[in-house]
């Protein structure tokens, strides 16, 4: 019975890496909740009644300089273990530990953006700097500099951050940034740009191939006169090529296709309206493969939130000018239907003629009885097909009915051999 209890009254306490972290959020609530716009608690319970937490507190824009300092010092007084931690957030600035990062200047920074009542669009980090879009950076670059020319401790305060959408780098002093980044690379469109790197009023731009350096050159200086402009074509010399221009501006007059990205020197994105366009597409991207040897061409629909293909969403068609076209139809018939997410089909130089590697992805898991039919329909006899149905993986060579005595085939559940072997 003495066990029994024992046990019990240590249930509490089994994950307390949790516990310890909702004792400090009640704590920290309890004396400064007013103070508080949120609290995210992270825990880790490594062992049975072990285990740590680390938090992240962020107080209201409005709170004073002194409330921030009551604040940390409340945190001091909560946190015993020092496997523990918690870090403050003010105005989208980190303020850093005593002693760690460069805690004057941000608390300086927040001073200065106290009194104006602003706050930063990003995220000012102590380790690793600024983080933000472009729109962020843009509306933070004229607050911060101005915060700067107020106060002389913060004069040398860094950015070195990075951005998203668009991808890119900024580094530097923030006083030295131009306040017309967004301007410059306006002047590029989305399609066009790959990723940017800025420092002070320099300017790096990775354009796709076919972009009018010159005319570039002349829009930037029109809307940032103030931004020396260094334009690279392509993210390797490869990419950059008049060949890869030329494709790239012939995929993009076909009809149905929304754009054309290199993404390395062989790999093209292409974004389609409809599964429909992709036959066509492909096929004419076969065609014009002879003229500049192999590419990898992969295929999303407009509808698609990431233009990117990986292994498990979008399409992908590994064109060459040997290529069976006939398996342009099949490759596209499975990409339009509604069973399927994914498709990855590749023409393996080293297997037998008609005998491709194909990747394929069901959404959501499927059910092998709607999955199959299509899947059998359009991979051909030979081939290599690896199917994702959830969290099983189908791996075997396809043939129209397969051997239960093959080695191969005997590992495929019997419910899968039987579905498929129904399949005329």
């Amino acid at each position: 019975m003495l066990l029994a209890v024992l046990a019990l009254s240590g249930c509490s306490e089994v994950n307390k890496g949790s516990a310890k972290g909702a004792d400090f959020e009640r704590a920290l609530k309890a004396r400064h909740g007013a103070l508080v716009e949120d609290i995210h608690v992270g825990a880790q319970n490594s062992l049975p009644w072990m285990g740590t937490f680390d938090a992240t507190v962020t107080l209201l824009p409005t709170a004073s300089m002194a409330d921030l300092a009551a604040v940390e010092s409340t945190i001091a007084e909560i946190i015993k273990d020092p496997s523990d931690s918690a870090v403050v957030w003010a105005n989208g600035i980190e303020i850093c530990a005593e002693g760690a990062g460069p805690r004057a200047q941000h608390l300086a920074l927040r001073g200065q953006l106290l009194a104006s009542s602003a706050s930063l669009a990003g995220r000012l980090e102590c380790e690793d700097g600024y983080a933000g879009e472009l729109a962020d950076l843009s509306a933070d670059i004229p607050v911060v500099q101005s915060a700067v020319a107020a106060d002389a401790s913060i004069t040398d305060l860094r950015i070195d951050g990075r951005i998203r959408k668009p991808s890119g780098e900024v580094d530097g002093l923030w006083r030295e940034l131009t306040p017309h980044v967004a301007e410059a690379l306006g002047a590029v469109t989305q399609e066009d740009l790959n990723s940017f790197e800025l420092h002070g009023t320099d300017l790096s731009v990775k354009v796709q191939p076919g972009v009018d350096v010159t005319k570039l050159g002349a829009d930037v200086k029109d809307v940032a006169p103030d931004v020396v402009l260094t334009v690279l074509q392509g993210d390797d010399g490869a990419s950059g090529a008049p060949e890869a221009a030329a494709l790239r501006a012939e995929l993009g007059r076909l009809p149905g296709v929304q754009s054309v990205r290199f993404t390395s020197a062989k790999r093209i994105v292409v974004r389609v309206a409809t599964p429909a366009d992709v036959a066509p597409m492909v096929g004419r991207a076969r065609e014009l493969s002879s003229a500049v040897g192999s590419f990898h061409l992969h295929v999303t629909t407009q509808a698609s939130d990431n233009p990117l293909w990986t292994v498990d969403a979008g399409a992908d068609f590994e064109v060459a000018a040997d290529a069976d076209l006939a398996h342009v139809k099949d490759f596209a018939a499975l990409v339009g239907s509604d069973k399927i997410s994914a498709v990855g089909w590749r023409e393996d130089r080293g297997r037998a003629a008609g005998a491709p590697m194909v990747t394929i992805t069901a959404p959501g898991g499927g059910d092998l009885r709607d999955v199959l039919p299509i899947v059998k329909a359009h991979v051909p006899d030979g081939a290599v097909l690896n199917l994702h149905l959830g969290d099983k993986d189908y791996y075997f060579d396809v043939a129209s009915k397969l051997d239960s005595t093959d080695g191969q085939v005997r590992e495929l559940p019997r419910t899968f051999v039987e579905t498929w072997n129904s399949i005329l």
